[in-house]
């Protein structure tokens, strides 16, 4: 690192001994150096003004006190000039000094930080990373004091620098606010402002309605997934999917909402009103797609343990009737055995089967092969399903009121179903409907709806959870208002937003700024 650990509390001070690669990289005398300390007539002038060189080379600013510069610095330039170090102390004449420094700053052109053209520079470069990043203020403070250096601009006292850096920032602040308050519509406005109101009576630990916004699924029981709908339906009372937030980089949105969501509700009272404002626009805006997150992924979890489980049963009950399927295809194997001898006719094996096993042996062996194999037009644990209904019916209302869903082209099966059931619900779905999509929903469904048309209102419901839930799993659906289940192709920013910030990108990430730049052709 360039400079590392040498400023504390006060520019142009040395904080220790330079390495030897920056006495090298800074103290190093060039040959135009040498000439034109040459012209100069007393050994302690050249020296003086060699020290003064390096200094402001390395510090970024002339030293306040020579007699604090640390020897070896000034033995390494005494040593190129040939001059005895110790002179340095009858460098004191202050017109000399002061006339050295004048024309270090012409011959090597450095610039005053107060020039107002340098100043309005620094303030429009500053101004633009601290709207646009996410960099903090010491990060902001840093970048500007590399750039000072190597744009030989002087730096001014520390607490002058500091005010500056504050100044911008605060600025880049008071822009912030400006743009986020701009975007809520009056009636919006009023509902935000109303988020710092008090509850009355605390639930679960909130003592403001943000509080209530705030508080995180704890689980997926059923308890939880309640209060995590009512939850998502306080946030969309705020329509964000309206709000024009493309001035506002996200990296921004996303630290003040991550500030609005640990600051304490007193902390936030009294802020003042557009403060607030701003920091609620933020907080809704992004927790509103974290809480469609957390209520997804809770959701999933749910519904996934109950087929799990109801897989799972099936699977214990596959594995207590082994036996039986065991013993039934023996007996129909040694039948089959016998009509493939070839060495009998096939009257002669039939009569054999007859004396071996009597029909109604035959029959039950058949009829538990038939019951015990798996077939692949059954649907998985469909009786334990259609038993726990009530699991998937409760939440129907609440999905459908809070959840817009949209899907690529694997999954429009899962959407042409929620289309019926949003629809329908909550009058039954007919079989007459089933029919008109039937081919929307897998074989297993298919057929066991078909077979028992009595309860397809129930299996439409049960197959379009579990379509959905595989989709969102795949992301053949996603969600809008999500950050988890978001389309990717959404996130990819339009020209003027990668205009408004392709530059300083570039300059993060120390790139060429155009394709000619880096194949060399500029």
């Amino acid at each position: 690192m360039r400079r590392k650990n040498r400023l504390k509390q006060e520019f142009g001070i040395f904080e220790g001994v330079p390495s030897d690669d920056q006495l090298r990289l800074y103290f190093q005398l060039t040959d135009f150096d040498k000439t034109l300390i040459g012209q100069m007539r007393l050994p302690a002038t050249r020296l003086g003004f060699a020290v003064q060189l390096g200094t402001v080379r390395f510090l970024g600013t002339f030293p306040a006190n020579l007699q604090q510069v640390p020897i070896e610095v000034v033995n390494y330039i005494a040593l190129q000039l040939n001059i005895d170090p110790t002179i340095i102390g009858t460098y004191t004449r202050k017109m000399t000094i002061t006339q050295h420094i004048k024309l270090i700053k012409e011959q090597y052109h450095y610039q005053s930080f107060s020039d107002s053209k340098v100043n309005d520079r620094l303030t429009k470069w500053l101004l633009e990373r601290a709207r646009y990043t996410t960099e903090t203020d010491k990060m902001l403070f840093d970048m500007l004091l590399k750039k000072c250096l190597d744009e030989k601009i002087l730096l001014p006292g520390m607490s002058t620098f500091e005010r500056f850096v504050g100044g911008v920032v605060e600025d880049a602040a008071n822009w912030l606010d400006d743009q986020l308050v701009a975007i809520p519509t009056e009636t919006e406005t009023t509902h935000l402002l109303g988020l710092l109101t008090s509850v009355g009576d605390v639930v679960y630990g909130a003592t403001i309605k943000m509080d209530l916004l705030r508080n995180p699924l704890m689980d997926e029981s059923r308890k939880e997934l309640q209060r995590g709908f009512d939850r998502l339906k306080q946030f969309q009372q705020f329509k964000t999917e309206n709000w024009q937030l493309e001035s506002v980089p996200a990296g921004k949105l996303k630290n003040l909402a991550n500030y609005a969501f640990k600051a304490k509700a007193s902390f936030i009272k009294r802020m003042s009103k557009k403060r607030q404002l701003a920091l609620l626009v933020a907080f809704v805006a992004e927790y509103k797609k974290r809480a469609m997150d957390e209520q997804l992924l809770a959701l999933s979890h749910f519904y996934e343990i109950t087929f799990k489980r109801a897989k799972n049963k099936e699977a214990k009950e596959r594995l207590r009737t082994i036996k039986d399927l065991d013993r039934a295809a023996s007996t129909l194997s040694e039948i089959v055995g016998l009509f493939m001898d070839e060495s009998i006719s096939s009257q002669e094996a039939r009569a054999r089967v007859l004396d071996t096993y009597s029909p109604e042996v035959i029959e039950s062996a058949r009829t538990q092969v038939m019951q015990l194999t798996h077939n692949e037009q059954e649907p998985i644990a469909i009786e334990e399903l259609l038993s726990t209904y009530r699991k998937f019916r409760k939440f129907i209302p609440n999905i459908l009121e809070t959840i817009t869903f949209e899907g690529t082209v694997n999954g429009q099966n899962c959407l042409n179903v929620w289309d019926l059931i949003r629809q329908q619900f909550p009058r039954p779905i007919s079989y007459h409907m089933f029919e008109k999509i039937s081919e929307n929903f897998s074989k297993k469904w298919q057929y066991y709806i078909q077979k028992n048309p009595g309860v397809v209102n129930q299996c439409v419901l049960i197959a379009g959870i579990e379509l959905l839930i595989h989709g969102l799993k795949r992301h053949d659906i996603f969600v809008r208002q999500s950050n988890r289940y978001i389309d990717p192709m959404s996130t990819l920013i339009d020209e003027v937003t990668w205009q408004q910030q392709k530059n300083i990108l570039v300059q993060q990430l120390d790139l060429p700024a155009t394709g000619a730049e880096a194949v060399g052709l500029e």
